[in-house]
């Protein structure tokens, strides 16, 4: 199906790293998981305040996708289930988001963080150098960027 990018219905599900349609325009089987325009993956979730005939995607993901607000999109279900290259691994770089670079001593423990990401992305999709929105506010100072897969943080 075509469909008209428009912005995440709201802050917070834009912190969700999931593209929304409204629920008119879920796929008749139920899909979580879209394909833009055979390209970039997403979790697919719906919301009854995206209009129909759009796909709400935050401005991360709009611009790693390279999609500006009202282009139209092929929007296809997913099935990594199916596909043949999904990686149940990947690496994640993090830094703080600190203007001018200084971390202030500014310490985090590795191990919350990774339960953390976990918790906040499990089961999503996510695509070669995708930028995920920043995890929830008890991680808000850490950004995810630099997906690549190889290491073990999702499974």
């Amino acid at each position: 199906m075509h469909l008209r990018v428009a912005k995440s219905p709201s802050e917070a599900l834009a912190l969700t790293n999931c593209a929304f349609v409204n629920p008119s325009d879920q796929p008749a089987d139920g899909c979580h998981y879209v394909t833009l325009d055979g390209r970039y993956r997403f979790n697919l979730r719906t919301d009854a305040t995206v209009m129909a005939g759009h796909v709400g995607l935050s401005k991360v993901q709009r611009s790693w996708a390279q999609l500006a607000l009202l282009d139209e999109v092929q929007v296809e279900p997913f099935d990594p289930t199916r596909e043949n290259g999904c990686a149940d691994n990947l690496t994640v770089q993090v830094d703080f988001m600190r203007k001018g670079g200084d971390l202030g001593g500014a310490v985090f423990d590795s191990g919350k963080l990774a339960e953390a990401f976990h918790a906040q992305f499990d089961l999503h999709i996510f695509t070669v150098a995708q930028v995920p929105k920043p995890l929830e506010e008890s991680c808000a100072n850490i950004f995810c960027r630099n997906l690549f897969s190889t290491l073990a943080m999702i499974t």
